[in-house]
């Protein structure tokens, strides 16, 4: 990460993740006919990087794809126990150029599974190919991220055998996207009966008012998850959506939608993720929304929500992440959070929330994420951090309120996740679980500050640790606990009324990217130990009343006089005031 500083937000949101796993159980040898079918098909594939002129090694799977070896052991094949070709994985294969209706892909009529997933089809601006009706037995077709532009050819509703559609991408712009519009949704899903998954994000759907609430819900009756993120939808949620009764994963997040149909917290039952986040829905959040038991995420960030947080969390509560980021809301937390024993995100940033610091959160052991900014929180913490018990958390961003008092040392102390080193294969496994059940269909994204702009990350890695203090009214010195948190990465305690020196320990802080402890009051040298934090890309110690030589060192030397301006005692390189020998001779440098 490139010079992040300061403030996390969360914005959480879990993204919708498919297997791309091609099992190929009791194999049979791969049939002649069908390694013919094959080979032609990888004559006919062009694959370019995506900038000619800094290209880089990639493994393509069809590098196994021989004309003496058994195409059923080939990467990325599939057979069944005859021979047959069964499924198809060309997924990042970097692929161009489109493909036609007499590909021999189409010929290969047994396939049950077909993904052209994560390719850049958009670089000669091809559709999604016509011949797809000749694949009847498909049941999963994979096109999510591929760039095939347009609109969506009437064959894919003649996949009666479907059950996952992906056509999803996170990437949308106004040239280079897919469009439901002639045929239209209901045309394309009418006979799509058999469909669990639907994902369409990004796709352009050209349907007046809720019109498709009516089409989707009269079509699918089976459906379980259903992404429609960023389609330009508009108007409220129709009832008919109620229809649907087993759904689990709804995601509306990035349209037009107005209002929510009441009878949503006591018709879906079975749902678990329900994203509606950046859409324009108003007026108060309905109270039975907390009490759906089987609801694991609720995010309504970006909306126009105004009144309380309902106190009617279930003590049967099974939600992992909550995310109203973005509102209207005030008042005080509700109580019954605590019922959520499970509860790993609570993002409750930029709304008009007041009261004291919910110290009583201790009891969530998972809470991995704790968002508090710009909102009305105030009070000193005083002895409450004796209470403290948030062993799991990563991130803690109470920026942009009124607290005051010291920073409690117990606090920082208690914070044993930020104590762990790095450790990616633990993170590698932790992603892999997530995968398997139906959180995996929710992405997490933090919004960090950097240098007056958010940048935005489209997930929170297990080993992502950030603490933002900034802009509240903190006094004292800085705890010596701090050093004990040797996987942090973002520190902001900018814009309070700190007093002391900076502690020389910070130099244990040996992960540290970001740095901020800019308009304080601080004193004495800038420890020397900082000068070794060599994964460090932004620091700002401005405005406060240091003194001495700027130390030297590779990594400190490299950023400019802003990070060191408003401090009348600071002498050295990048500050154009030049030091005294006297000061240069100070046992510290």
């Amino acid at each position: 990460m490139k010079s992040l500083q300061g403030a996390c937000t969360v914005l959480l949101l879990f993204t919708l993740i498919f297997s791309n796993s091609f099992d190929s159980c009791a194999q049979g040898k791969c049939l002649n006919d069908q390694k013919a079918l094959l080979l032609q098909l990888n004559q006919s594939l062009i694959s370019v990087y995506r900038d000619p002129d800094h290209p880089f090694i990639f493994s393509s799977k069809r590098d196994s794809w021989r004309l003496n070896t058994d195409c059923c052991s080939w990467d990325g094949i599939g057979c069944d126990s005859s021979g047959r070709v069964i499924s198809l994985d060309l997924s990042g294969e970097h692929l161009v150029g489109g493909l036609n209706s007499t590909s021999s892909l189409f010929s290969l009529q047994n396939l049950e599974r077909l993904s052209l997933a994560d390719n850049h089809f958009e670089v000669t601006s091809a559709p999604i190919p016509s011949g797809l009706d000749q694949l009847p037995n498909l049941n999963y077709l994979n096109m999510s991220e591929s760039g095939f532009i347009g609109q969506i050819p009437i064959d894919i509703s003649r996949l009666t055998s479907l059950v996952i559609l992906d056509l999803s991408s996170v990437y949308y712009t106004q040239e280079l996207h897919l469009i439901i519009k002639d045929p239209d949704l209901e045309t394309l899903t009418r006979n799509l009966t058999g469909l669990r998954q639907l994902l369409l994000d990004s796709v352009r759907i050209s349907e007046r008012g809720n019109k498709w609430c009516r089409s989707l819900s009269s079509s699918l009756p089976n459906l379980q998850v259903l992404s429609l993120e960023g389609c330009e939808l508009s108007g409220p949620l129709d009832s008919s959506l109620l229809r649907l009764q087993s759904l689990r994963v709804l995601r509306l997040s990035g349209n037009h939608i107005s209002s929510v149909f009441p009878n949503l917290c006591h018709e879906a039952t079975q749902l678990q993720v329900l994203d509606l986040s950046n859409n324009n829905l108003s007026g108060s959040i309905p109270p039975c929304l907390g009490s759906i038991e089987s609801l694991t995420v609720l995010n309504l960030r970006g909306n126009n929500f105004h009144g309380i947080i309902p106190d009617t969390f279930p003590k049967t509560c099974n939600m992992i992440a909550l995310d109203l980021n973005r509102n209207k809301l005030e008042g005080q937390l509700p109580r019954s959070l605590t019922n959520c024993k499970m509860l790993k995100v609570l993002d409750l940033g930029n709304n008009q929330l007041a009261g004291t610091f919910p110290y009583w959160l201790k009891s969530m052991s998972q809470l991995r994420v704790l968002v508090l900014r710009s909102n009305k929180f105030h009070g000193a913490w005083g002895n409450q951090g004796a209470n403290y018990n948030f062993s799991a958390l990563q991130i803690i961003d109470v920026s942009s309120n009124n607290f005051s008092g010291a920073l409690s040392k117990d606090l920082f102390s208690s914070l044993k996740t930020m104590m762990v080193k790095e450790d990616k294969e633990a993170q590698g496994n932790q992603e892999n679980q997530n995968s398997d059940n139906d959180t995996s269909y929710y992405h997490q994204t933090v919004t960090v500050t950097s240098e007056g702009l958010n940048l935005e990350l489209m997930k929170v890695e297990t080993i992502f640790t950030c603490i933002d203090f900034s802009n509240n009214e903190f006094e004292g010195e800085i705890p010596e606990s701090i050093a004990d948190l040797t996987s942090l990465r973002i520190l902001n305690f900018s814009g309070n009324a700190l007093t002391g020196p900076i502690p020389s320990t910070f130099g244990n802080l040996t992960n540290m990217e970001s740095l901020d402890l800019s308009r304080n009051k601080l004193t004495g040298e800038i420890p020397s130990q900082l000068a070794a934090l060599s994964f460090l890309s932004f620091l700002n110690l401005s405005f406060n009343n240091l003194e001495g030589k700027i130390p030297s060192g590779n990594q400190i030397q490299t950023f400019g006089p802003s990070s060191f301006e408003g401090n009348d005692g600071l002498c050295g390189f990048p500050l154009p005031k030049i030091c005294s020998s006297s000061i240069i001779e100070s046992p510290q440098n």
